[in-house]
C-alpha cells in the first residue's frame, strides 16, 4: 500500500494529492479529510520500508505468528 502512494504521486503538483474526503456527521457537516502533500511522502516511503524489513526480520517467528503478522499490519 506504501509503495502504490509512490506510483500515484506526481512529485512536479505541488498540491496535496491522493485526498480522501469523507462525511462523518451530517448534523455538524463535519469531515474526515486526509491527504499527501511533498513533505510527507518521504516518511510515508520510510514507514513502509521499516515495516517491510521488519516483517521480513521476523519471519521465524513461531508462537501466534497470524497475531503477530496482524499487528505488524494494522500499526
Amino acid at each position: 500500500m506504501y509503495y502504490a502512494f509512490c506510483y500515484h504521486f506526481q512529485s512536479d503538483d505541488p498540491l496535496i494529492q491522493l485526498v480522501e474526503d469523507y462525511k462523518w456527521i451530517d448534523f455538524f457537516d463535519f469531515h474526515w479529510k486526509l491527504g499527501i502533500d511533498g513533505l510527507s511522502i518521504g516518511p510515508i516511503l520510510l514507514t513502509g520500508f521499516i515495516t517491510t524489513l521488519a516483517t521480513l526480520a521476523a519471519w521465524p517467528v513461531t508462537r501466534d505468528s497470524r497475531l503477530f503478522h496482524f499487528l505488524m499490519s494494522i500499526k
